[in-house]
């Protein structure tokens, strides 16, 4: 990634440290330790134009640390949100307690106004059966339409 600035955000005080150490030459690369249990109802005290939530959202199998995650997300991003996920409350598998499938588009509706989907992009590589070789999961970007013009599609 080619970002004037980037600020990675993970749950796994493993996956920061693993950063930290991969990226520690690149002053324009930060990583912390992100705690959704431990935040209070205030806006998320970091933002970027761009929020990027790839192979998470699904992840989160709590309903209140999914509720403040995506609330952290778009109070974070002033003009876009990039999210790749599921966008459906299907049921998932017994053997895969780790993961529950929510309609994501479903909860931005409700409590992000602001946002508006700017284009769903289909996965190149869509699940049939073998998680090896493919995802359920779609890329939607969000824009927020406060902040000026549109970008065209």
């Amino acid at each position: 990634m080619n970002y004037p600035l980037y600020i990675g955000l993970d749950t796994s005080p493993t996956a920061v440290a693993l950063c930290r150490a991969r990226f520690a030459n690149d002053q324009k690369k930060a990583f912390i330790l992100y705690k959704p249990s431990q935040r209070c109802a205030q806006p998320f005290p970091v933002s970027a134009d761009l929020g990027l939530s790839l192979d998470v959202i699904y992840h989160l199998v709590e309903d209140s640390i999914y509720n403040v995650y995506m609330a952290d997300l778009f109070s974070a991003a002033r003009k876009f949100v990039i999210i790749y996920s599921t966008d459906a409350g299907i049921p998932s598998a017994p053997s895969q307690p780790h993961i529950r499938h929510r309609q994501c588009s479903a909860w931005i509706d409700l409590h992000a106004p602001r946002w508006r989907l700017f284009r769903s992009i289909p996965n190149k590589h869509p699940f049939c059966g073998d998680y090896n070789r493919g995802s359920s999961a779609d890329f939607l970007i969000y824009q927020n339409i406060s902040v000026g013009p549109t970008v065209s599609r």
